[in-house]
C-alpha cells in the first residue's frame, strides 16, 4: 500500500516521464474515434448504399460495445497486468481500424467498429491507472494531462475525419490505424510493467459495487477513525484498486476528512491510498 500527498500549487502536468506522454498521445487518438466517422457519414452512405439506420450503427455499435466491455477491463488487467491490457487494447484498435478502412460493405464496417470498441474499452479503462502509476510530476498533474488528452481527442476527431475524408472515406480509418500503431510501439518501449494487484477482480464486482452506495456505507458513523475503516472496507469489498482522498473546502465531509480519518484509512486499506492536499500536516502514511 502506498500513500501520496501532493499540493496542487506546485503541479506542472507537463513534467512527466516519456511513458506518460506516450499513453497520453494514445488517449488523444483513442478519443478521436468517437467523432472520427461523423464527417464521412454522407460519403459512406452514398458509396456503400447504406440506409440512415445502418449509418447510425457506426456510432451505436462502437459506443455501446465500449461501455459494456469496460465492465470486464478490471477482470482482464488484474490477470495480465495493466501494460499488457494497454497493448492488447491498442493492437485491437490498430487491426480493426485498418479492417474498417478496407471494408467494402456497411455491415463489415459496423462489425469492425465493434472490435474497435472492445479495444478502446480495454485501453481507456486502463490508461488513467497507467498514467498515474508512471507519473513523476504529481498525481494531480497526471489527472490534468489525462483530461487534456480527452478533450483534445474529442475535439480533433471530427476535424481529422473531415481532413482525411476529403481524400477518401477510408482515410480516417487508416489514419487512426497508423497513429495507434505509433502509440502501440511507444507503449511497448517506454511504459514499464506495473505489478499485478494482490487480488484478482471478479467479473461481477463492478455491478455488485452499485449495491453499496457511499451514503449507506457512512450511515450511523460515530467517529472520524470509523470513517476511514468503513471506506477501506467498502473499497476492498468492491474490488477498488485505489482510494483517492481530497480535502473538500466545504460540505458535510469537511469535518471528517482530517488526520484521524486518513490514518485510519491507510491502516485498514488493502489498495493504494492517494492523499491530495491533506488538511493536516500530521497526515502521514501509517506504519
Amino acid at each position: 500500500m502506498t500513500a501520496h500527498a501532493q499540493s496542487s500549487r506546485s503541479v506542472n502536468p507537463f513534467k512527466q516521464p516519456k511513458a506518460v506522454f506516450a499513453v497520453a498521445f494514445a488517449c488523444v487518438v483513442s478519443f478521436m474515434g468517437i467523432g472520427l466517422v461523423d464527417p464521412i457519414l454522407p460519403a459512406i452512405s452514398d458509396q456503400l448504399n447504406a440506409t440512415p439506420s445502418q449509418v447510425t450503427l457506426l456510432f451505436t455499435s462502437y459506443l455501446v460495445v465500449t461501455a459494456v466491455a469496460m465492465l470486464i477491463t478490471n477482470w482482464v488487467s488484474s490477470r495480465i497486468g495493466a501494460k499488457r491490457t494497454l497493448i492488447v487494447g491498442l493492437a485491437l484498435i490498430v487491426v480493426f481500424a485498418a479492417l474498417a478502412g478496407g471494408s467494402g460493405s456497411i455491415g463489415g464496417i459496423v462489425g469492425f467498429r465493434v472490435g474497435w470498441g472492445i479495444g478502446n474499452a480495454l485501453f481507456i479503462a486502463t490508461s488513467l491507472a497507467v498514467i498515474v502509476a508512471s507519473a513523476s510530476g504529481g498525481f494531480v498533474g497526471a489527472i490534468i494531462l489525462y483530461e487534456t488528452a480527452l478533450g483534445v481527442g474529442i475535439a480533433v476527431g471530427p476535424l481529422l475525419g473531415g481532413l482525411l475524408g476529403n481524400v477518401s472515406w477510408r482515410g480516417p480509418f487508416y489514419g487512426v490505424a497508423v497513429l495507434m500503431a505509433v502509440a502501440l510501439v511507444a507503449t511497448v518501449v517506454l511504459v514499464e510493467p506495473i505489478p499485478l494487484p494482490a487480488r484478482r477482480t471478479g467479473l461481477g464486482e463492478p455491478l455488485r459495487a452499485l449495491r453499496h452506495p457511499v451514503g449507506h456505507v457512512l450511515r450511523n458513523v460515530t467517529g472520524h477513525g470509523e470513517v476511514g475503516r468503513l471506506v477501506a472496507e467498502h473499497a476492498e469489498r468492491t474490488g477498488a484498486r485505489a482510494i483517492v482522498v481530497g480535502a473538500p473546502a466545504h460540505g458535510g465531509l469537511t469535518a471528517l476528512m482530517d488526520a484521524g480519518t486518513g490514518q485510519s484509512l491507510m491502516r485498514y486499506a488493502t489498495c493504494d491510498v492517494v492523499l491530495i492536499n491533506p488538511r493536516s500536516a500530521e497526515l502521514k502514511p501509517a506504519a
